[in-house]
């Protein structure tokens, strides 16, 4: 999923490319690439307790990083909110289907 956002008068414009995939009952790692121009600063924050940064969580310029989604011990899938550079993305995670 790409979204391309000029943020401000700094002339910066970022490029986040997240994986949006529903992830697996079991946790998982997702990839984060970003492009920016050098000295363009950004941030990878997460409004969800289950989805953390797993590499770099802020930088300037071009990076690519990881996030990491924990498992779930429920039995419904679900959704959660991480902001790459200021712009939101929704990440699913299936649900467990062993505890029914």
């Amino acid at each position: 999923y790409n979204l391309l956002l000029a943020l401000g008068n700094n002339n910066c414009a970022y490029l986040p490319t997240v994986d949006t995939t529903p992830y697996p009952a079991l946790g998982s790692y997702g990839k984060i690439s970003i492009s920016a121009p050098a000295g363009c600063a950004w941030q990878i924050s997460s409004a969800t307790p289950w989805i953390r940064p797993a590499g770099i969580s802020n930088g300037n310029g071009d990076a690519n990083t990881t996030i990491f989604v924990t498992a779930n011990n429920g039995i419904a899938a679900r959704a959660g909110l991480i902001h790459v550079a200021g712009i939101p993305y929704v990440i699913p995670q299936y649900g467990n289907p062993r505890l029914c």
